[in-house]
């Protein structure tokens, strides 16, 4: 949870021949003082506990496209589409630049609790093994130049962000008898 500010919304409402709806709405929203899960030593016998830790924007697109079907008839049928897209972007973390649990990260500038795992670089057609992407980090912390390893060792030090969870569409379709 947490504090929404800096809310904008703008929508848009049609309707054509009686028969045919349509509403577009655009949001942005800023969350301050998200309250998430701080992790900490399990040795301090706990894993983590509840804190503010930061902010985030979200903007979205929602869609709802509507038709009647069959109209002023016994038989009466409407169909609804509804779409929706959604982007989130950490804007701030209060104590540390990211936040890693398994295999989610939270990092400023990327999207909530994005995946996180060693990049995946096929299977060894000899072997059967698992193949990854890795590399070394020379004394100032630099990557150099990435090779494919079955050391899963070296490919867990070796994580990247893979994408988000966030689906870039969702939606639904529904119908009136």
């Amino acid at each position: 949870m947490g504090r929404e500010n800096a809310n904008l919304n703008i929508g848009i409402e049609a309707k054509l021949f009686d028969r045919f709806s349509a509403t577009i709405e655009w949001y942005q929203r800023k969350t301050t003082d998200m309250l998430m899960s701080f992790p900490m030593a399990s040795s301090l016998g706990f894993d983590g506990y509840n804190k503010n830790v930061g902010s985030m924007r979200n903007t979205g697109v929602d869609v709802t496209l509507g038709v009647d079907i069959f109209k002023n008839t016994p038989f009466t049928w409407s169909l609804t589409l509804i779409g929706s897209t959604i982007k989130n972007k950490v804007l701030q973390l209060a104590d540390k630049p990211e936040i890693i649990s398994g295999s989610y990260i939270i990092r400023e500038g990327e999207t909530l609790n994005s995946f996180y795992t060693a990049t995946a670089a096929g299977v060894d057609p000899a072997t059967g093994e698992q193949l990854y992407w890795a590399w070394d980090t020379d004394e100032n912390g630099s990557k150099g130049q990435k090779y494919i390893t079955n050391d899963m060792a070296k490919a867990t030090a070796c994580k990247e962000i893979q994408g988000s969870r966030i689906p870039d569409l969702y939606g639904s379709i529904g119908n009136s008898f």
